[in-house]
């Protein structure tokens, strides 16, 4: 994890504070201690320079190429339970989409 900033929950979780597996996706863990099912309503995708902020959690220059994602998670009904937006260094992302329902193709 020496090149990963970990703050708030995500250091709780590390910590072993939080309970779940190790690597488990922080939200997941929150939400089914919370007894919430989240789903997907949107997410988007762009590009931004860090400004100082972001500049200093990440350990880069400010104006270094982040990619930042945002979304919109919902409960199955459609009501909006969370928003999340991630600032990411662009020199070491990577997305992986999977279109297919699992154990089809």
């Amino acid at each position: 994890m020496e090149d990963d900033v970990v703050v708030g929950a995500e250091a709780a979780q590390e910590q072993g504070r939080l309970g779940g597996e190790p690597g488990e996706d922080v939200v997941r863990i929150l939400a089914r201690s919370a007894g919430i099912v989240l789903e997907y309503d949107w997410r988007a995708f762009s590009a931004i320079g860090a400004d100082i902020g972001d500049a200093d959690l990440l350990g880069v220059p400010a104006g270094t190429p982040l990619l930042v994602r945002e979304g919109v998670s919902c409960t199955p009904d459609g009501e909006p339970v969370l928003f999340v937006r991630r600032r990411i260094n662009g020199e070491r992302a990577r997305f992986v989409l999977n279109f297919r329902p699992d154990g089809e193709g």
